[in-house]
């Protein structure tokens, strides 16, 4: 390892102050005796000034507070004290610290030939007579700018011929005072300045030979003598100033200090005034006409704007009145309404009264029947009568022969691409979840609510399956299939040979995507007989299906009810899925409509498991759909 000889040399570093007031000071370089700057690169940085490449500096603040995140120039020594992690040198407080080098200044326009642009820029960042000398950054130029000085040509060099220093701070230096030769040159002469100098030194001074020769060709010739004469003038600048003047003539207006500049020439002078004696009674009559017309016109004009004003004025008066009287009848008619609206209550809680009692006696008995059922389930789907005695329906007489069984189907599995990019964060899918359900006016103030029971639960109930497409196209970037629940599902074989083995197939060939398994009407079979595993799964009993595979970490399955009398649902099974609250208003939707936002991103399975982090009382209502 080599050593720095602190002796001869001073280290070059940016202070950064700790809350403590001690300091480090991240090294970049050296000078030597001759005070000549050497860069370091980060291998020789660490290598000279283990083990971080710094220097430590103790209560480096109370001295000098104003040098924080500056570069400076400081004498060090060795760190009598050892231990693992100690920087090898500190601060010699013997020896003044002094700040390095000049900083660069960055500009956030850029420079360019056009003077009058360049000239703005100057004057926005302070930079026009400065009261000390200047380094800017624009673009990969550095410029200099002399104090107080009114030069308007400014030196600049190319980044790549000048050393520059970064800081860790944003900030950049030049760390030697000596620069090189000037790579070019720029103009801040603005156009005010500009046509001074063009009066000056050209028109009023040649206007004789300009005025005889008719045309800017004439102009050009003295233009080019002129700048030939000027020290310093690059071809860039030459060429640019040349072009302003082109384009200044030709929209040249003179101001009457700038007339009265040229007038001084006696011949000239004369001819202004014979031209103004001749065509002023003309020019006075053509400006009155002129100014009479317009006076004429901003009258009619403000006599208009008057009477729209007025019309305005009496129609929102009226607009007012007339919402006035409907509020008044609006009300009288409400007063009516809410009358035959306890009326009609009243008649509805009688009925509903009935209909309770009814219901009881409803319960009572498939309360019986159910008991009938559990007693026999080993045999519930060969002895069918009993289903139908509680369903009051069934499969049609002669549609299944002797001996034949429900045919098994390959699961169609679909698939949605909308986003190209994965979500950034969970909450982007509940954000995409929030407007789809908003494009379908389903109840979306719950949209995260649901996207926490996605993450909880692997099988979950919807109220609709509005709700489980709308999960399922929330997530941009997918697959998902829908089944059927049979009625003659009397096990867990019936619902993996129908399509849930399918499914877990797909998603161990598809591991980056999430697939959806829509299980539509479970309630038309014994929930118990084809669900428990998945019960089982989600309570921790299990981790694997009874087939031995494991349930994929990219599947969910989303589960519906059908209508009307059908199989009682178990308390206990829904208690361990994920039940999605029902809302008191009726879901109706003639067709499903998709709200895709790319900029969301999909839905991945890791994204889902991150949605996991800080999770905690996910609410489950399965209490509202056996209250029913």
């Amino acid at each position: 390892m080599r050593t720095f000889d602190f002796e001869n040399y001073n280290p070059i570093g940016y202070v950064g102050i700790l809350p403590n007031g001690n300091a480090n000071i991240d090294i970049v370089g050296y000078v030597d005796s001759l005070n000549a700057f050497h860069r370091l690169n980060s291998r020789e940085i660490v290598d000279l000034f283990p083990p971080k490449g710094r220097v430590f500096a103790h209560n480096f603040i109370q001295r000098y507070e104003s040098f924080r995140n500056k570069l400076v120039c400081l004498a060090v020594m060795p760190n009598a004290k050892e231990g693992e992690g100690l920087d090898s040198y500190i601060w010699d407080k013997s020896v003044t610290v002094y700040e390095y080098g000049t900083q660069i200044k960055a500009l956030k326009a850029n420079l360019s030939e056009d003077g009058e642009h360049n000239f703005c820029i100057f004057q926005e960042n302070d930079l026009i007579e400065t009261e000390s000398d200047k380094y800017v950054l624009s673009g990969d130029r550095v410029f200099f700018i002399k104090a107080r000085s009114k030069d308007r040509l400014i030196p600049y060099w190319n980044i790549s011929n000048i050393e520059i220093i970064d800081t860790s701070f944003g900030k950049k230096y030049i760390p030697v005072t000596q620069m090189p030769e000037k790579d070019g040159c720029i103009d801040i002469t603005n156009d005010d300045q500009l046509i001074n100098w063009f009066m000056t030194k050209i028109l009023r001074k040649h206007y004789t030979e300009i005025m005889a020769g008719g045309s800017f060709d004439v102009v050009e010739q003295y233009l080019v003598t002129a700048f030939n004469d000027m020290k310093n003038l690059t071809p860039n600048v030459y060429k640019s100033r040349l072009d302003r003047i082109k384009k200044i003539s030709a929209n040249f207006i003179m101001t009457l200090d700038e007339l009265n500049e040229i007038s001084d020439i006696p011949w000239i002078k004369d001819v202004i005034r014979q031209t103004i004696d001749a065509h002023k009674q003309s020019l006075v009559s053509e400006s009155s006409a002129e100014y009479k017309a317009q006076l004429d016109k901003l009258k009619e004009e403000h006599d208009l704007q008057v009477e729209l004003e007025k019309e305005r004025y009496n129609e929102e008066i009226n607009k007012l009145k007339s919402r006035y009287e409907e509020k008044v009848s609006s009300i009288s008619e409400d007063e009516a309404k809410a009358v035959a609206q306890l009326e009609e209550k009243k008649l509805d809680i009688e009925i509903l009264d009935e209909t309770i009692a009814s219901k009881k006696k409803d319960i009572d008995d498939i309360e019986t029947m159910l008991q009938k059922v559990n007693e026999r389930k080993n045999d519930i789907v060969s002895d069918f009568t009993i289903i139908k005695e509680v369903l009051g329906v069934g499969v049609p007489s002669g549609s299944l022969k002797d001996g034949e069984s429900f045919s098994k189907k390959e699961l169609n599995i679909e698939s949605i691409e909308q986003a190209e990019s994965e979500c950034i964060m969970y909450n982007a899918y509940k954000k995409s979840l929030e407007d789809t359900l908003k494009a379908n006016k389903i109840p979306h103030h719950s949209a995260s609510t649901i996207a926490d029971m996605l993450v909880e639960y692997k099988t979950l109930l919807v109220p609709d399956v509005a709700y489980a497409m709308s999960m399922i196209h929330a997530a941009q970037r997918c697959y998902y299939a829908i089944e059927y629940v049979n009625v003659g599902w009397k096990s867990f074989d019936d619902l993996w040979t129908d399509g849930l083995m399918g499914m877990v197939r797909h998603c161990e060939a598809e591991p980056g995507k999430m697939h959806f398994l829509i299980l539509q009407n479970i309630n038309l079979s014994y929930i118990p007989n084809f669900m428990q595993p998945l019960v089982d799964i989600q309570m921790g009993i299990s981790t694997s299906f009874p087939q031995g595979l494991s349930f994929p970490n990219n599947l969910r399955i989303l589960c519906t009810l059908a209508d009307g009398d059908v199989l009682p649902m178990s308390d206990k099974c829904l208690s361990y899925i994920g039940c999605i609250e029902k809302e008191s208003k009726e879901i109706h939707i003639s067709q499903f409509k998709t709200a895709y936002n790319p900029n969301y991103g999909f839905l991945s399975p890791s994204k889902l498991e991150e949605g996991m982090e800080g999770l905690s009382n996910v609410p489950n209502f399965y209490k509202s759909y056996i209250d029913e």
